[in-house]
């Protein structure tokens, strides 16, 4: 196997064992044998375990971020329907058989060290989501979208955890329409209502009243 193939394949085995059964309970041993890897291999790759950890976070950080920037950039999109589209990505991530809870919320949770490297790389993905909700408010004209973002952000990071406790992926669609209701009464419009007005080709001109003759005098 490939130098190249032997680190995918160790991130790969480590994200799966990680995801279903948290990051300080699955040791080493375990991930090699999972793995078929040798223990020299992994120290060629990785200095620690959380040197590792740290690898898998920002493998599923790249595929997040991609999702969610890919989301919003239908360009039939409204403003309102960018920053909601980050609710249909939470929405499929959650229906997938494979989620098993939010793997940057549970770093978070069992590396409580701000030094940790592992939680600095959790937070990272954190501040990713919310900086583009920031700017998608940006371009919908909010001139101070911080709170508004934030708001959002509490639903977003509530769906989740509350489809982790019902394991269903629900929250996610009740969460985007309390987001829409916050994003209308920020005054962002209705929606796809609004864009197909703005789409829809202005009414002919009414023809001009016919002129009368001048009286003669």
């Amino acid at each position: 196997m490939p130098t190249s193939s032997r680190r995918d394949h160790l991130v790969d085995t480590a994200s799966n064992l990680f995801a279903r059964d948290g990051f300080r309970a699955v040791g080493i041993e375990r991930i090699l044998h999972e793995s078929g890897v040798a223990k020299m291999t992994l120290y060629k790759h990785f200095r620690s375990k959380d040197d590792l950890i740290v690898a898998v976070l920002r493998q599923v950080d790249d595929r997040c971020r991609r999702a969610i920037v890919e989301g919003s950039a239908d360009p039939a999109f409204s403003p309102r329907e960018r920053v909601l589209s980050i609710f249909d990505v939470l929405h499929a991530w959650l229906a997938a058989s494979s989620f098993r809870g939010c793997m940057f919320a549970q770093a978070c949770a069992e590396y409580p060290d701000d030094a940790s490297a592992v939680r600095r790389a959790a937070l990272e993905h954190k501040r990713f989501v919310r900086d583009h909700v920031v700017g998608l408010l940006l371009d919908a004209g909010i001139t101070n979208p911080g709170p508004l973002a934030d708001q959002l952000m509490m639903l977003f990071e509530g769906a989740t955890v509350l489809s982790s406790l019902h394991k269903s992926a629900a929250p996610a669609r009740d969460a985007r329409s309390t987001a829409d209701r916050l994003l209308v009464g920020a005054g962002m419009g209705s929606g796809v209502a609004q864009r197909r007005a703005a789409e829809a080709p202005a009414p002919a001109a009414p023809p001009a009243p016919a002129r009368t003759p001048s009286p003669s005098h």
